[in-house]
């Protein structure tokens, strides 16, 4: 057991009044707590006392302003005044006799206090939330209605999500370069040994996999992106197919089309049965049924228990969130998809309609992302600009509505079929993959895979071409 894990102080034992008193003093008058909090700016919402707040608010400003947090110069600041003189005098005198009733802590003691603070604050807003709802779930009681949504589960939802990831969000990390190096080198020696810890998932294209440096990176989010007509979602599913071959598992969450038609795509895709005669069944021949019948079983046994697809109507971020962390505790799921994210909502479930609402969203997907440390993927569509010149290859410059999009992903992949603008291309049977932005690889190149879309089908092998545009 660690030095750090004996002392952990019982809460029970401090009012909370004192912690303040002795979080300040420690501020004030020990070294390497003030070394700390110049770091970690503390956060003042956690106080009650009105004079402690206002002292560390000052704190936080000087440091933000890069003004050495001396004791003269916040007792200055708090009575800034030249006829306050008597006051700052006698608030000097207070802080020393803080010193001696409530004496520094060492800087362990320090994070424990400032944690149970925080802890408190927490547990006072969980009781304020659980009034609330106890007040709506009676008000509901007496005036039943017949509607599926509960404005008491929505609300618990909301607002339970924020809380826990208010409390458990992680302090900001840093290490000294040592420590920081060290470590790195001990999980680069542990993912050589055991390659099952890896911080991608496969696209389950080795191309594909190659020029992102693995696949698709855990933590972060990226983009398929395409025009109308170019098979955004052809190779959303491929890919989620191909992934869970390789063993992955893989969600889908499909907010435009419903579960039937994703489930006859990646049909059609495994059976070789074109998509025309699964959508109209009496066209469909013996051996096709057999066929059917023989890719399904087949693919149900060998990575059936992979691969889940869910339909939803709407989703923002938060429910999202909720979600994917459901099929990781049930299931394992490393890499999720979704199609699209320009029809998610806000966290209010509203309709996306300005740029900060497609801000707002490009934020939570990347917070989300971090948070559940799953590899995301979704879909995007792009502007007409695209149409407007004369070669049609997207640019990342092209993603609809927001900014945010390309600059919050860690990858953007276009999509481009030449025979939709040149009916007599050479390369009918030609997706272009256009890789653009590759925070954690190469990046403006293009791989051109061969496909098939009357069987839903995107094959392996690829050609990969010079730059893209």
């Amino acid at each position: 057991m660690s030095s750090t894990q004996q002392r952990v102080l019982p809460e029970n034992q401090f009012t909370v009044r004192r912690r303040e008193n002795i979080i300040l003093s420690s501020l004030l008058f020990d070294k390497d707590c003030r070394e700390l909090a110049i770091q970690k700016r503390i956060e003042t919402a956690h106080f009650q006392d009105k004079r402690i707040k206002k002292i560390i608010d000052i704190f936080n400003g000087l440091c933000s302003s890069n003004i050495p947090p001396r004791l003269d110069i916040i007792v200055e600041q708090f009575f800034p005044k030249d006829e306050d003189e008597p006051k700052r005098k006698k608030l000097l005198e207070d802080l020393m006799k803080l010193r001696d009733t409530c004496p520094p802590s060492d800087v362990e003691l320090f994070k424990q206090h400032t944690f149970f603070l925080k802890k408190h604050k927490s547990l006072e807003k969980l009781r304020k939330l659980l009034n609330q709802a106890l007040s709506m779930i009676d008000k509901e009681e007496q005036n039943p209605s017949y509607d599926k949504e509960t404005k008491t589960f929505d609300f618990l939802s909301n607002q339970f999500d924020d809380l826990i990831k208010d409390f458990t969000l992680d302090e900001a990390k840093s290490l000294n370069l040592s420590e920081g190096l060290i470590g790195l080198v001990k999980r680069i020696r542990d993912q050589q040994k055991n390659p099952t810890i890896s911080e991608t998932v496969s696209t389950g294209y080795d191309e594909i996999d190659e020029k992102l440096s693995g696949g698709y990176r855990r933590g972060v989010f990226s983009l398929i992106c395409a025009r109308p007509a170019m098979g955004k979602t052809v190779y959303m599913l491929n890919q989620a197919i191909e992934a869970a071959k390789k063993g992955a598992k893989v969600l889908f969450v499909s907010i435009e089309m419903d579960l039937t038609q994703c489930l006859q795509r990646i049909l059609s895709k495994v059976s070789a049965v074109k998509m025309k005669k699964i959508l109209q069944p009496e066209h469909i021949t013996d051996p096709e049924i057999a066929e059917l019948d023989a890719a399904a079983t087949e693919a149900a046994k060998l990575y059936g228990k992979n691969l889940f697809i869910e339909e939803v109507t709407s989703i923002n971020a938060p429910q999202l969130e909720s979600k994917i962390k459901f099929y990781q505790k049930q299931f394992g799921v490393e890499l999720v998809f979704v199609d699209y994210i320009q029809i998610m909502k806000t966290r209010n479930n509203n309709t996306p309609k300005e740029v900060s609402d497609f801000s707002e969203i490009s934020y939570d997907l990347r917070e989300l992302a971090k948070a559940t440390q799953v590899a995301l993927v979704l879909g995007a569509q792009l502007s007409r600009d695209v149409e407007k010149r004369d070669d049609k290859r997207p640019l990342d410059s092209d993603l609809k509505n927001s900014g945010s999009f390309e600059q919050d992903a860690a990858a953007i992949i276009h999509l481009y079929r030449d025979v939709v603008y040149n009916k007599d291309t050479e390369e009918k049977r030609i997706l272009e993959v256009i890789i653009g932005k590759n925070r954690f690889g190469e990046g403006n190149i293009t791989i051109k895979l061969p496909y098939d879309y009357s069987v839903q089908s995107i094959y392996q092998k690829a050609v990969q071409t010079d730059t893209a545009a």
